[in-house]
């Protein structure tokens, strides 16, 4: 066996040593590839939605079904035996300007046209520790990297 093959074996004991642990619960959190596709999706499916409408977004995302997306994407299912810091949803919570998401679990939409900087952008409003990754500062700073 070469050296770089038993420092591999070595390392992947130690990974899955502290995964069965609970001490890389942190890491085993932060995958949440379910939600991460279905922000992708939905991202993917607005701008698909602004492209035939001529430069607007839709006033809620609830316009994006069915010709869009088949339904809104549940989030947190939990139909596996993950838990969660949210219950399961597709719920949609809108914000203008001036307003903005603070750990709903929710999907957040900013469907307010007169806030340019937002409009149009949708975000998984949670901000847990190991949602992203790595903790949040702020509750109004939900994760939204996939």
């Amino acid at each position: 066996m070469s050296r770089s093959l038993a420092w591999v074996l070595v390392f992947g004991m130690v990974v899955a040593a502290l995964w069965l642990s609970g001490l890389g619960r942190g890491v085993r959190d932060s995958y949440r590839p379910s939600n991460k596709a279905s922000l992708g999706s939905v991202r993917s499916a607005l701008q698909v939605y602004y492209g035939d409408h001529g430069g607007r977004f839709p006033g809620d995302l609830s316009a994006l079904v069915p010709k869009y997306l088949e339904s809104i994407p549940l989030l947190w299912d939990g139909s596996r035996g993950v838990k969660y810091p949210h219950p399961p949803t597709r719920e949609v919570v809108n914000y203008a300007a001036g307003s903005g998401p603070g750990d709903t679990g929710k999907w957040a939409y900013f469907n307010d046209p007169s806030d340019q900087a937002r409009w149009g952008g949708v975000v998984v409003d949670c901000a847990h520790e190991g949602a992203r990754g790595a903790r949040n500062r702020a509750l109004s700073a939900p994760w939204s990297s996939f």
